[in-house]
């Protein structure tokens, strides 16, 4: 996979030293600085080796949202999604790397006795979280429900902080598919252009292949699409039953007075990756096929409206999938 990954074009002149002492926050915005320069071995890397160190020295001062946020805006700019069947090493090794410097350090001439007490915690705390990424995982697999504009993007962010989960896109996907960049527009017709059925069918079909990759690789994971459709919703059934792994609905429950209001305001802004406008709510309100009993028994529901329902969600999911279960999460 590395020689892969080389050959393919994704070692680069990177930073090389892209932790957070090596960021500076400017009224323009964050700057990195200090990168290296003096050894050719040490800053041509794959550039998922760069994110990592970046992302592990987020975890290791405390904020493990941050890192999965990091992680999953990554993959949803690049598409490299092959690249997280290396995270847990290069995070493992970048903390390996702080580590031994903090040992260094401790042999600085001079240095009290207090001085080499705190490098000696820093030690113990970088070894300890390199070798929790070589823990056994605990991947599951969530999906989002609900009309355009329901919320289902803020109640998956959500999610992805603070559970750590990697969120795919649906029309991030359906983009990347026909070559266009993410806040391109497609001028695509109702049941057109990109949305046929055809090109529909394929979209899922994406999205299923890339969860199974990333389920696979031992991290959780989040479809951020409207599932509408009992097709759709049964191919991610099967590959958690395949995988077994947890898996769940998410049901995003929005008044449709709100939707629309949403959906024209975003419209107006024209800033947002999704190109569905009311004529698109119409369609789906008319032709969406509503969850079966045997569905229901693992939806759960949230109102992304309302920050106290997410959070709500949020701590049910933690509890449950603390307890290492298999298979539909129950409500």
């Amino acid at each position: 996979l590395l020689d892969a990954r080389r050959r393919r074009g994704h070692v680069r002149e990177c930073h090389g030293d892209a932790h957070l002492g090596n960021i500076a926050l400017l009224p323009e915005g964050p700057v990195l600085f200090d990168c290296i320069e003096f050894n050719e071995e040490f800053k041509w890397i794959d550039t998922i080796s760069d994110l990592a160190f970046l992302a592990m020295d987020l975890e290791h001062r405390g904020h493990p949202g941050l890192a999965a946020r990091l992680l999953s805006r990554y993959l949803e700019q690049t598409g490299d999604f092959e690249a997280v069947l290396l995270w847990d090493f290069y995070r493992a090794y970048r903390a390996v790397v702080r580590a031994k410097i903090a040992l260094f350090q401790r042999n600085t001439p001079g240095l009290d006795a207090a001085g080499q007490d705190r490098l000696l915690e820093t030690y113990r705390s970088y070894a300890a979280l390199a070798e929790r990424y070589t823990s056994i995982p605990q991947p599951y697999l969530l999906i989002m429900h609900g009309v355009s504009g329901t919320g289902k993007s803020t109640a998956s962010g959500a999610i992805v902080e603070k559970l750590g989960a990697i969120r795919i896109r649906s029309d991030v996907e359906r983009k990347r598919m026909h070559g266009l960049e993410r806040q391109a527009r497609s001028d695509s017709e109702l049941d057109g252009g990109l949305y046929t059925p055809e090109a529909s069918a394929a979209l899922y079909r994406r999205l299923a292949n890339l969860a199974e990759t990333l389920l696979r690789a031992g991290h959780p994971v989040v479809i951020d699409a409207a599932f509408l459709k009992r097709a759709q919703r049964t191919l991610f059934h099967d590959v958690a039953q395949r995988l077994g792994v947890a898996h769940l609905i998410v049901h995003c429950n929005t008044e449709e007075s709100f939707v629309r209001e949403w959906i024209r305001r975003r419209a107006a802004a024209g800033t947002d990756v999704s190109e569905a406008g009311e004529s698109v709510l119409d369609a789906q309100l008319a032709s969406q096929e509503k969850l079966g009993e045997d569905e229901i028994m693992y939806t759960w529901e949230v109102a992304p409206l309302l920050p106290e329902s997410i959070d709500a969600l949020v701590i049910r999911l933690h509890h449950v999938l603390a307890q290492d279960r298999r298979g539909p999460v129950q409500p």
